[in-house]
């Protein structure tokens, strides 16, 4: 599967560039299998030529850990240039690259002294197409982070939220994430109470507030893929005003998911959202993309703005999550993520209800 990739990786490039460097990260998972950790200050590459074999050039020390990867490697020692190693392989100028968008900008200097006369380019730009569309693998990995986080908010909703504070809930989402099978969280869970939910990204803090709207955004990574699942509930009482717009949101996010089918622009999501709470009177209140895709990271293609016309496949995975924040107030915001599968398949299922604590 993992060569499969990279052979549309470099029918991608055809025409475009002859060379993709890709250091450790999602990408670089998603061509070889092999999640690299730690401190990446030493040059550490995956290599793929548009009309030869890849190849990973890396620290001696990463040997063991690339030992089962079937691909070639070329280790290099501490005390030697990786550069020139890596110019005596490749041995040209005036070439196209596609280069990792987070390769440290140090280390992309001294390939680009190195390789004179050459352009280099993000390799987000072919390399997202091809994630987008999720193989059923990754489709499966994807249901069951939606699963764990499913199984961590009705675990969470059992507990004495009342009298905890939004870091000891955050925390306690991590450790049940775990508890769950998940391999981790997929971002830092936000937490917040109170007026702290007119904040889209507050950071938990000590806040015991314990009257009105909460909101938890959290999710979990299953196999390195990601959830991502908000919910709002009502510690001790909900007022009528927060029933209405709870019921607004709710609203445009079903309007929006309904939406959702092959052939459908992502723009055109965004906008069956955003119309909905605008015609409510709150639409400046609805100061974010309504949905972003999820995979091996919880941000990534495709987004669900205003602006992206790409039309939705089959395979596409994202979130569909409107909100109303109203600034020294409260707000309000109910995420799911969605399967694109000849309809709409939403994947994470928790409870939409209102619920009061």
């Amino acid at each position: 599967m993992r060569m499969n990739r990279i052979e549309r990786l470099k029918k991608s490039m055809e025409g475009k560039g002859e060379f993709a460097l890709i250091s450790p990260g999602s990408n670089f998972y998603y061509l070889t299998d092999l999640n690299i950790m730690g401190s990446m200050e030493r040059l550490f590459l995956l290599v793929v030529p548009l009309d030869s074999e890849p190849f990973i050039i890396a620290p001696e020390l990463y040997g063991e850990s690339l030992h089962e990867s079937g691909l070639e490697i070329e280790l290099w020692k501490d005390g030697e240039n990786p550069y020139l190693s890596l110019k005596k392989r490749l041995n040209l100028k005036n070439k196209i690259f596609f280069v990792e968008d987070s390769l440290p900008s140090v280390m992309l200097m001294e390939i680009m002294k190195n390789i004179p006369g050459s352009k280099f380019h993000p390799l987000s730009s072919i390399i997202s197409s091809l994630r987008m569309i999720k193989e059923q693998e990754e489709i499966e990995y994807l249901k069951k982070a939606a699963y764990i986080a499913d199984m961590v908010f009705k675990k969470i909703i059992g507990e004495d939220i009342l009298r905890m504070s939004e870091k000891e809930i955050a925390s306690l989402i991590e450790e049940y994430i775990q508890d769950f099978g998940g391999d981790s969280k997929s971002f830092d869970a936000i937490v917040a109470k109170g007026k702290n939910t007119a904040d889209p990204h507050h950071i938990p803090g000590n806040s015991r507030d314990s009257i009105g709207p909460i909101i938890l955004d959290f999710g979990a990574k299953y196999r390195g893929y990601c959830s991502d699942m908000t919910r709002t509930l009502f510690l001790e009482r909900v007022t009528e005003r927060e029933k209405e717009i709870y019921s607004i949101v709710r609203e445009a996010q079903e309007r929006a998911i309904f939406k959702v089918l092959p052939g459908i622009r992502a723009l055109d999501i965004d906008k069956a959202a955003r119309k909905y709470i605008s015609e409510k009177g709150y639409g400046e209140y609805f100061i974010h993309r309504t949905g972003h895709g999820i995979g091996l990271d919880v941000h990534e293609e495709p987004f669900i703005n205003n602006v992206n016309p790409i039309p939705l496949q089959n395979g596409m995975v994202f979130t569909v999550e409107p909100g109303i924040y109203i600034r020294g107030d409260f707000g309000i915001r109910i995420e799911d993520d969605v399967l694109v599968d000849n309809k709409q398949v939403i994947l994470t299922k928790a409870e939409k209800d209102i619920i009061v604590i």
